[in-house]
């Protein structure tokens, strides 16, 4: 085999490579959606879950008001909290959280912002 028959061998042999591997690791790189079907270990930092523990009770007692509210009619928005996406980000002095409905409804969702030193709750958004 001549040196430049070796070379396209080991040029070809590394696209093949890098063509498998690449995918995977954008698919990884990507914001990656919690789906209801996803399955693996999550790892939960005690601050980022008592903070979730302050907005869930919040979002909680929303919940229920629009359930009575609707009097039996067909439910615009999830009642369940397993029927939500979960999002926190954490910023210098505040923890920001997210509840998504994984059904596409018109509102639905609730934005709150936590303190990081008192765990109080600072601002509440619901979407409509």
């Amino acid at each position: 085999m001549k040196i430049g028959e070796l070379l396209s061998f080991f040029a070809i042999l590394v696209l093949c490579v890098v063509m498998t591997i690449l995918p995977s690791y954008v698919a990884f790189a990507q914001d990656t959606t919690v789906t209801p079907e996803l399955i693996g270990q999550y790892q939960v930092d005690g601050r980022v879950f008592k903070a979730i523990q302050v907005t869930y009770e919040v979002f909680r007692t929303h919940l229920n008001k629009i359930k009575k509210s609707q009097n039996g009619a067909t439910a615009t928005w999830p009642s369940d909290i397993t029927e939500y996406e979960i999002r926190v980000w954490v910023d210098e002095d505040n923890f920001n959280i997210d509840y998504r409905p994984y059904k596409i409804v018109f509102g639905g969702g609730a934005h709150y912002v936590v303190s990081k030193k008192t765990f109080k709750l600072i601002d509440t958004k619901y979407t409509k």
